[in-house]
């Protein structure tokens, strides 16, 4: 019975070795040079092909990566450029942990942004605490966003918005109506 031969060619990419063409013949004798350059191209051409099926799975990868990242979930109800540019904005400040200031009229939808920018960002897991600055006197709006202490007044219940948001998003509705609070003289120690 005569040996088999046996022929091999790596499948290499970035001085790495991804494969092993292997080849084995009933004869010794079989295998020619020419056999040897058509393995060696062969060896070629699968490396090619290997780096384009890894360029692809990247493609593929990146691809999903901007979907989501367009996929906004916003719960308007439109398809005008406008409402795609403030979906793209949505997207870009969402991952961001910024303070956002959305500007609009009574009734132009500040507070679903503010709902999208939530359920888009890393806090969409924490709460959604929206406050209505208008509705409150100023000494209530501060009690309402930090609290109190109970028993303060007739019914008064330690209450805090701003903690009752940790880990989430708190949405200061109307906050332009708020009046500044007092301004403190600079103090002055003549020492």
């Amino acid at each position: 019975m005569r040996s088999q031969a046996h022929w091999s060619a790596p499948v290499a990419s970035h001085d790495e070795i991804d494969a092993i063409l292997y080849f084995v013949a009933p004869r010794r004798d079989a295998f020619r040079d020419r056999h040897l350059q058509l393995l060696t191209a062969l060896s070629g051409m699968a490396r090619i092909a290997w780096e384009n099926g890894a360029m692809l799975e990247w493609f593929r990868a990146e691809n999903d990566l901007l979907l989501a990242q367009v996929r906004v979930e916003h719960g308007m109800i439109g398809r005008s450029a406008y409402l795609k540019e403030l979906q793209k904005q949505i997207s870009r400040v969402a991952p961001s942990n910024s303070t956002v200031l959305i500007l609009g009229g009574s009734g132009t939808g500040k507070e679903l942004i503010a709902r999208a920018i939530h359920r888009n960002s890393p806090r969409a897991a924490g709460p959604f605490v929206a406050v209505n600055c208008a509705a409150l006197t100023d000494t209530l709006l501060e009690s309402e966003l930090f609290g109190y202490e109970k028993g303060a007044f007739t019914g008064a219940v330690s209450q805090r918005k701003v903690e009752a948001a940790q880990g989430g998003t708190v949405f200061l509705e109307q906050i332009g109506e708020v009046r500044p609070g007092p301004v403190l003289p600079p103090r002055c120690d003549f020492g």
